[in-house]
């Protein structure tokens, strides 16, 4: 049991989220996104390296779900998780085609959850 801190049983809100997510993932019915405006220039490594620092002191950031195989679907809190930041500059394009480029990205993000990954 390598990379993992531990293990707990769904709640009963959980339990109805994975299986509403099973049925319908791509309602992403639990799926609530966010944007910003950041002005300025933006540190990307200290981006990164606070995302990888939250997901260290926060277990619900690296817990996953099992339920293939299994009598009873648990939730597991790994030890620690691979984080990965995707950036896109789009500084340079004009307004309308970055405008649309940013709801392409973010359509894209619109997805139900995969609830076997931290």
């Amino acid at each position: 049991m390598q990379n993992v801190e531990s293990i707990y049983p769904l709640s009963p809100m959980q339990l109805d989220m994975l299986l509403r997510s099973l049925q319908a993932p791509e309602l992403a019915e639990y799926t609530e996104q966010v944007r910003w405006t950041m002005q300025g220039p933006l540190d990307a490594a200290a981006f990164e390296h606070a995302w990888r620092w939250l997901a260290g002191r926060h277990p619900v950031l690296r817990t996953v779900f099992f339920w293939k195989g299994l009598d009873t679907p648990v939730q597991v809190v790994r030890r620690a998780v691979e984080v990965k930041v995707e950036t896109h500059d789009l500084a340079g394009l004009p307004a309308d085609e970055r405008d649309a480029r940013v709801e392409e990205l973010m359509r894209r993000e619109r997805r139900g959850f995969d609830l076997e990954a931290a």
